[in-house]
């Protein structure tokens, strides 16, 4: 394609746009794969083992560091500085703190997070081609499938898995190491079965009588049954905005000890500590 195209930009000096394009950008990858054992047991029963794998490339999602014009997090440490004008004395006191720092260029103004954007003088760059998130799945899946014999017919399965991406939450695009996906189970079990009563006429069990037979007859048990660990959590929304970073995120807090959970029902009652987590 035109390595041009949309890459111009809109605005001039602070409060303008610009669109980063890349002449290497590549289109998203899917690989999928799996292995399976399967074996009959008895001329009904069938059991199989598998393992599957995926993972993407090039996915929606991820972020590329510096194109996306988000202050580094290292600069976190500035704290209300960041906030302040980036004038002389604010940015002596933030160069005390981390070495280094200064103005980019004679005639910039605004704040000191603005001042330490990779572009300092954009507020915004639309990374358009910057999809580099990735994913990644390993299963292995055990299941018996009985077909319908002497009445009975069910199919049981297990998967022990692990889901790990970085296009998952809100996240740093400084960060691209592969974390525990949000749709994470590693365990999930599920049972359907049916059992066909044997009472009734021509039923191993038949009670002879027209009126009780009639009360017995043609009667099924049957079920579904699903087991499965929970997904985990995301993080809390601090009451704080984190200049040209977005929003903070509630800390966990070093001091506490004890069970995270608690046994509250997920609607009323709290299942979280509150006390395990500090506002930045």
């Amino acid at each position: 394609y035109d390595q041009t195209y949309q890459t111009g930009f809109n605005g001039t000096g602070n409060g303008g746009t610009v669109t980063f394009g890349d002449p290497f950008s590549q289109p998203p990858r899917y690989q999928n794969w799996n292995f399976s054992v399967q074996r009959a047991v008895t001329r009904s029963l069938v059991v199989t083992a598998a393992y599957v794998g995926s993972n993407g490339k090039q996915l929606r999602g991820g972020g590329r560091g510096i194109y996306s014009n988000q202050m580094d997090p290292k600069y976190l440490v500035l704290g209300n500085l960041l906030t302040q004008t980036a004038n002389p004395a604010n940015v002596a006191a933030a160069a005390a703190i981390v070495p280094g720092i200064k103005l980019p260029f004679a005639t910039f103004s605004g704040t000191i997070a603005q001042m330490l954007r990779p572009f300092p003088q954009y507020n915004a760059v639309s990374d358009i081609y910057g999809d580099v998130g990735q994913s990644n799945y390993n299963a292995l899946q055990l299941s018996a499938q009985q077909n319908l014999a002497r009445g009975l017919t069910f199919n049981v399965n297990y998967t022990f898995s692990k889901a790990l991406g970085t296009i998952y939450g809100n996240r740093s695009a400084y960060i691209q190491e592969k974390n525990l996906s949000t749709t994470d189970q590693p365990h999930l079990f599920n049972a359907f079965y049916s059992y066909a009563l044997p009472f009734g006429k021509g039923r191993p069990f038949d009670p002879g009588n027209a009126v009780i037979r009639a009360l017995v007859s043609d009667w099924q048990i049957s079920g579904i049954t699903r087991y499965a660990s929970g997904a985990p959590l995301g993080p809390f929304t601090a009451s704080c905005n984190v200049p040209q970073a977005g929003t903070c995120w509630a800390s966990y807090n070093r001091n506490f000890t004890g069970d995270v959970k608690l046994e509250g029902d997920g609607g009323v009652a709290p299942f979280i500590d509150s006390n395990a987590f500090v506002s930045p």
